[in-house]
């Protein structure tokens, strides 16, 4: 089953909030689509990232699907974070 629009902007818009307060130091304006590598992500802020993924959401992301390009933007992390 497919989740709503707004579940996704609501996992979209924490997610983003939680990388823009303890991950990386990006502009407001940073949209969910931007490249979060040219924004400065690498592999420490993923592994920090997944300690907050896990914390906010209370589930894990599974290590297999921890890549380049799953993590390159706000949307395809969000996408990543199962359902509660």
């Amino acid at each position: 089953m497919a989740e709503n629009p707004a579940a996704i902007a609501e996992k979209e818009a924490k997610l983003l909030s939680i990388i823009s307060f303890d991950i990386l130091e990006i502009s407001p304006e940073f949209a969910v689509t931007d490249d979060l590598f040219e924004a400065g992500l690498d592999s420490m802020s993923i592994m920090r990232l997944l300690i907050q993924v896990e914390t906010a959401f209370g589930s894990r992301i599974p290590v297999a699907q921890v890549n380049r390009e799953n993590f390159s933007t706000v949307s395809k992390i969000a996408a990543l974070i199962p359902v509660a």
